[in-house]
């Protein structure tokens, strides 16, 4: 029996049409993500603009299945029109209320010039903003207000061979917000990223950051943390102090099975009395993939990511180790198996979220079995 709800908007109106129809498909995707054109429209789980340091893997499928968020990534890079000398990457988390929104524009100065090194050295500029910081809290008291993060960054290839590639790269970047204090935070970051042996990556940085300044702003749970990170940015508590980062991982088989856990954090207590800031205790996030293609018919993910590691839901410090590895606080699991046959995808989803509005709450586990037909 077919409902009418399912295909007749409840308002009549374009965002009502969006809101309906637009969630019908999974996605839609010309590419692949660096490619010289990138186009994807739907749901996105890994949206990175530069670097990192303002949009790195901001994922819209939090919701999921109860709720599908449909979003745009388009990028252009001028080389795939033999113009390298420019090129950019847009990113919108939803394409029905257009709330999240970032650009980077970027230029390589010196490209053909034939100078040794620094012929690849890209030097880009970013601007990300967040219109509604409640869209997902009906709690929350943040109506009108808006953030946007602001930035700049370089990108330089110092080693380019077959079997090891060395870059290096830094970034600035500031925050705006409604409720800005006088001084709006600023954060600075350098560090290399490297591949050895086609396979091995890793990559490495230090941050500089000032009070209330969140690196990575929109980041991988950031529509679970919206009013949180707001209210962090719009506090008049917390400290300078310096960051760090670290991943590593490999990719085997030409993407075939890729696995990467990263971790960051500060140096020291910025805040003490402020235990339960972001900024205040360290972040892992764990990435596995096995693509389709290597398993006949099989492919799976897998993503575990953990924040406020070492303290439990009341702020009481707790040991470290132990709560790496305990789900039931600020953890993200995410698990999907996919079985493709023709043009039918099946997958099996599993998801445990916690609750940003309550620490104290238990996480929620919810599970579902998903259909998808792959056109093209």
């Amino acid at each position: 029996q077919v409902r009418k709800e399912d295909w007749i908007p409840s308002q009549a109106d374009l965002q009502g049409v969006l809101n309906l129809y637009l969630p019908k498909f999974s996605y839609l995707r010309i590419g692949r993500s660096g490619a010289p054109v990138y186009i994807k429209a739907g749901s996105i789980k890994d949206a990175t603009l530069g670097n990192g340091f303002i949009v790195g893997s901001y994922d819209n499928t939090r919701f999921m299945p109860d709720k599908r968020i449909i979003g745009l990534n388009f990028d252009v890079d001028g080389r795939a029109f033999d113009f390298p000398l420019i090129g950019f990457q847009t990113f919108a988390g939803n394409l029905a209320v257009l709330d999240v929104l970032a650009g980077r524009l970027f230029i390589r100065p010196f490209s053909g010039m034939g100078i040794p090194i620094i012929d690849g050295l890209q030097l880009g500029g970013t601007y990300a903003i967040d219109q509604d910081p409640d869209q997902h809290d009906s709690t929350s008291s943040l109506p009108g207000k808006t953030v946007s993060v602001l930035g700049g960054d370089l990108l330089l290839p110092l080693i380019r061979e077959e079997l090891l590639t060395l870059n290096v790269h830094a970034d600035y970047a500031q925050i705006i917000t409604s409720d800005s204090p006088d001084t709006i935070p600023s954060g600075t970051a350098v560090g290399a990223t490297a591949q050895v042996l086609k396979f091995l990556n890793w990559k490495a940085q230090i941050r500089f950051l000032d009070a209330n300044f969140v690196p990575g702003y929109f980041g991988p749970t950031y529509d679970l943390t919206r009013v949180s990170k707001y209210n962090t940015l719009s506090s008049d508590t917390g400290e300078a102090h310096t960051g760090w980062l670290a991943s590593g991982g490999f990719n085997l088989l030409d993407g075939g099975v890729v696995f990467n856990i990263l971790l960051e954090g500060p140096v020291g207590t910025p805040d003490p009395g402020n235990t339960l800031s972001e900024l205040n205790h360290p972040h892992l996030r764990g990435v596995f993939l096995v693509s389709e293609g290597l398993i006949p018919n099989f492919s799976m993910n897998a993503v575990y990511d953990k924040t406020l590691i070492g303290v439990d839901s009341s702020g009481n410090p707790i040991d470290f180790f132990k709560d790496l590895f305990d789900p039931s606080t600020d953890t993200v699991i995410e698990a999907h198996l996919n079985y493709k046959t023709g043009p039918a995808l099946i997958t099996l989803e599993y998801k445990l979220t916690f609750d940003p509005t309550n620490p104290s709450n238990p996480p929620s586990i919810a599970s579902s079995v998903e259909t998808k037909l792959v056109i093209f």
